[in-house]
């Protein structure tokens, strides 16, 4: 069986084209009035990369398979996932923004800061919101150390328990 065989890219002022070359054996297998949609062309081996349409049939030599694909398209691509990921990364600090910003109007200032740390580290939340003045660490749940305060209390290892009023006196 032959090889497949690719031509070098040549370009209009909208699409990049290239034709490939198909071994006989293999032609004579395509369906003869129809173009190929990508998941076919990739199974019969044709390998390139995405974007590419099979977009005509050569009659006079239908074993000759020709692709196009918008100019730059590799370009447009790249410049989609980055703005993808920059959008991502607002939709993130709007998310915590407002997380810290409803902590907060609930008196739970120290917890909402904590809770954006767990959200930066992409860690999961060991708590439940209460509209009451009720704890909102769940006791059921080990904090992870990362989440202990690190202040004027004494670190038990899983729990902060109190101002330690030996290195903190009382004023």
């Amino acid at each position: 069986m032959g090889q497949i065989q690719y031509s070098e890219k040549y370009f209009d002022d909208i699409y990049e084209y290239r034709h490939v070359v198909l071994p006989q054996e293999v032609a004579k297998l395509l369906p003869k009035n129809r173009l190929l949609s990508e998941n076919e062309w990739r199974a019969i081996g044709v390998q390139q990369s995405r974007g590419w349409v099979h977009y005509a049939i050569h009659r006079p030599e239908p074993h000759i398979m020709l692709f196009r694909r918008p100019l730059n398209y590799q370009q447009q691509q790249e410049n989609q996932a980055q703005q993808l990921l920059f959008l991502s990364g607002q939709q993130l600090e709007v998310t915590q923004f407002a997380l810290v910003l409803s902590m907060a109007r609930a008196r739970n200032a120290i917890v909402a800061t904590g809770l954006v740390a767990f959200a930066a580290a992409g860690l999961a939340f060991p708590f439940y919101m209460a509209s009451s003045p009720k704890p909102v660490i769940d006791p059921s749940k080990p904090l992870s150390p990362q989440a202990t305060f690190r202040g004027p209390y004494i670190n038990t290892g899983s729990r902060d328990v109190g101002p330690d009023h030996q290195t903190y006196p009382k004023k």
